[in-house]
């Protein structure tokens, strides 16, 4: 059927898209080498850091970890530059991969998932920035499919991408560094990792006892 052929030719486009996300990953992000391309590559300046945010944004969109984004952003323009071109950039790609579902890929996934895109905006319906934040904390998962996901299923655009940016910041400073050539140990690593998921269970335990409590007293959570 047309629409079932439809389905497997955007499973297949985002697993390829996955797939080459993945590789690249693991292929190129080489300290060395990586450093060597930069400084050969990049140009300096506002200029530089124009073209860089550019590039990274295209490369988060189609998939490109924003981990490297970080990292090739803090060795060519510092540690809080890098920080804050790699955030914008991968707040863009954010931008421009939920777009492009929402508008190319609802409709067909609409028609074929209907229930579970529903359960997906049920979730999401009240305090979507802290959820999109929570999300983003946590160092597992998928940032490009998150991105599908949230314009398949229609979710509001302003606090998932807002939501989004603030939630990437803790983890492009860590690259950054790493790009700058600030090493941080297997210790301190685990322990960024434990403070992210502390943070992220706590915010997770505020909007549950806010939502528990606004249905026990009766009011509505669109207040």
């Amino acid at each position: 059927m047309p629409n079932q052929s439809k389905i497997i030719a955007f499973i297949a486009t985002i697993s390829i898209l996955v797939g080459l996300s993945l590789f690249v990953s693991y292929r190129l992000f080489d300290e060395a080498s990586m450093r060597d391309w930069l400084s050969q590559a990049l140009p300096t300046g506002p200029f530089g850091a124009l073209t860089l945010y550019t590039l990274l944004s295209l490369a988060t969109a189609l998939g490109l970890p924003r981990q490297i984004a970080a990292f090739s952003a803090g060795y060519g323009f510092g540690i809080w530059s890098g920080t804050l071109i790699a955030t914008l950039a991968a707040t863009t790609g954010c931008y421009l991969t939920y777009m492009i579902s929402r508008h190319c890929f609802r409709g067909l996934i609409v028609e074929k998932y209907p229930k579970q895109l529903a359960m997906i905006n049920e979730f999401f319906q009240h305090q979507l920035l802290t959820k999109a934040v929570i999300i983003r904390l946590l160092p597992a998962g998928s940032n490009f499919l998150t991105n599908v996901l949230a314009g398949v299923a229609n979710l509001a655009k302003r606090p998932f991408i807002l939501g989004s940016g603030i939630g990437f910041i803790p983890q492009m400073l860590i690259f950054a560094l790493a790009g700058h050539g600030i090493r941080l140990g297997a210790e301190q690593h685990l322990m960024i990792s434990l403070v992210l998921f502390v943070i992220a269970l706590m915010l997770s335990y505020w909007l549950y006892r806010r939502s528990t409590f606004g249905k026990q007293l009766g009011y509505s959570q669109n207040r």
